[in-house]
């Protein structure tokens, strides 16, 4: 499986940061409702509770994140 990228000294997130899975579970069923091509980073972002900054600080791209969730499976 493939991680996402990670900024942080031993892989953990600051505190208050969205949690990893939050923004897999969002991400899961904004790619379910609306497949690759119409999902959205913003709406991703928004229903995961972060900011499309924290999205990507975390997944370079869509294709990113997508691969990660095929690879989770």
């Amino acid at each position: 499986m493939q991680q996402p990228r990670t900024r942080w000294p031993g892989g953990t997130p600051p505190r208050g940061t969205v949690a990893e899975g939050t923004l897999a579970d969002a991400a899961r069923e904004e790619f379910l409702a609306y497949g690759y091509m119409n999902a959205s980073m913003r709406r991703i972002a928004a229903a995961a509770g972060c900011t499309t900054g924290t999205l990507y600080y975390r997944f370079r791209d869509k294709g990113e994140l997508f691969r990660y969730l095929v690879d989770d499976a």
